[in-house]
């Protein structure tokens, strides 16, 4: 353990030292319902690297049952700045046509980056229901839509657990995806890919577009 820490965990030194090396990143799945880890990890993030200022943007807590998940991305602030944000709307009850299909909305955040090529993008993070991953992933294709009429933006990035892998997609359901069958569109992650740990699994569940 890092002797300047003595009062941190070194799951929490490790933490810090992965999130250190990114200058934006997302976090999912994050269910403390009082709001304190992820002010605390950021605090200590900003103690253990001098060099750069993090802030972090969260989301709402998300999904129909007791259990709720949060979107949170973590970035340098002194690199980049989060333009706008927000959250996908819930479509079910809003006097639409439409369905809700999430489990979880995606969360989208409107980047700003002045020392690279690509100045502005936005990120859509999204962490789909296992049961219902082939629908979710479609539905993507029309949020993207909605951000290009809301913000004009063209580089525009999906990512998180998609559950893009194994036994939650069908080569007949992938034929149906949008984001799949349209050029515009680039999968990062092939499906050969395997962004498991564990040893009995080989699966791109988590993927990139």
């Amino acid at each position: 353990m890092d002797s300047r820490w003595p009062e941190v965990s070194l799951l929490v030194i490790i933490s810090l030292k992965i999130l250190s090396r990114c200058d934006l990143c997302l976090i999912q799945e994050v269910r403390d319902s009082k709001g304190e880890a992820i002010k605390a990890l950021v605090k200590d993030l900003n103690r253990f690297d001098k060099s750069s200022s993090y802030s972090y943007v969260e989301s709402e807590r998300l999904g129909r049952k007791s259990y709720k998940e949060q979107y949170v991305y973590i970035y340098r602030n002194n690199m980049l700045k989060v333009k706008e944000h927000f959250q996908h709307p819930k479509l079910e009850g809003k006097g639409t046509n439409e369905t809700d299909v999430f489990s979880r909305e995606p969360f989208v955040i409107h980047v700003h980056s002045p020392t690279t090529l690509v100045k502005d993008f936005v990120l859509i993070g999204q962490h789909t229901c296992p049961k219902t991953a082939m629908k979710e992933i479609d539905e993507l294709y029309s949020v993207v839509k909605r951000i290009h009429q809301k913000w004009k933006i063209d580089n525009v990035i999906i990512l998180g657990d998609l559950n893009a892998g194994c036994r939650y997609v069908t080569i007949k359901g992938w034929k149906a995806v949008r984001l799949r069958n349209d050029p515009k569109f680039h999968w990062l992650i092939g499906d050969d890919q395997d962004t498991t740990v564990r040893e009995t699994t080989r699966c791109a569940y988590d993927r990139s577009d």
